[in-house]
């Protein structure tokens, strides 16, 4: 009994000693004390939650599209592999229609610079024939 009596008393002194160290961080009044903040902690701080508040009021609209995207990409790699191979037969018809090579992303018709045939000959030929 004389160990439970002395963890008794401790534990009272160990309140005590609380309370102290909440009654000196209390103002007189009985109110603990405000944080007072610089001008530039609280320019710093109107900012920051200016900059949270953002996304609530205002969203671009490619930053819509691109969450659209990562979503039906997510989706993709969680698809079945039946499902996964339909949607990739839609998305290689699709880019067909719009005339791009599904394999490069190139544009099918896209050959570069295109010249016309001259049908004359060549300057040789042009000086033969004058004479």
């Amino acid at each position: 009994m004389g160990e439970n009596d002395s963890k008794k008393r401790a534990g009272k002194n160990s309140d005590k000693k609380e309370k102290k160290d909440l009654k000196s961080l209390e103002n007189k009044d009985g109110n603990p004390e405000k944080l007072k903040l610089s001008i530039w902690e609280r320019v710093f701080l109107l900012i920051f939650i200016i900059i949270m508040l953002i996304p609530w009021v205002y969203q671009p609209a490619w930053l819509t599209e691109m969450v659209n995207e990562m979503d039906s990409w997510l989706y993709r790699m969680e698809a079945e592999p039946d499902e996964r191979e339909r949607m990739m037969n839609e998305d290689i018809a699709k880019l067909r229609e719009q005339g791009i090579d599904p394999a490069t992303g190139d544009y099918i018709d896209q050959g570069g610079h295109q010249t016309e045939e001259e049908e004359t000959g060549t300057a040789h030929d042009v000086e033969k024939s004058e004479l």
